[in-house]
């Protein structure tokens, strides 16, 4: 997963789900998605390993651009969206399926 992410975005956030840890250490996981995607030749600076998710959330959040796209994906669908809809550094543009807005970060 990590090798196929390096190949399709510019930045990877890897998070890990804390309640599936398959018996490993908190972080664990989001270090061997780390190790392929460095293994697969992308650059350490385009990687962040980031727990628990909402601080992954907010890391993507406060990372991206205007006219970036931003691929979440996420376990708690709910906590997120509410998460994304009241980012404070954005501005709203349009709205979403449930009628919120739908905001995108100014460049700056």
């Amino acid at each position: 997963m990590g090798a196929i992410a390096s190949r399709i975005f510019d930045v990877i956030v890897f998070k890990e789900d804390e309640q599936e840890l398959r018996g490993r250490a908190p972080g664990a996981i989001a270090g061997l998605l780390r190790e392929g995607a460095l293994t697969a030749g992308c650059a350490p600076g385009r990687i962040h390993a980031v727990c628990p998710e909402k601080e992954a959330v907010d890391v993507c959040l406060r990372l991206a651009r205007e006219n970036d796209l931003v691929v979440l994906t996420v376990d708690d669908v709910e906590a997120v969206w509410r998460q994304v809809t009241g980012f404070g550094g954005a501005t709203p543009s349009r709205r979403g399926p449930d009628q919120t807005h739908v905001r995108h970060l100014r460049a700056g």
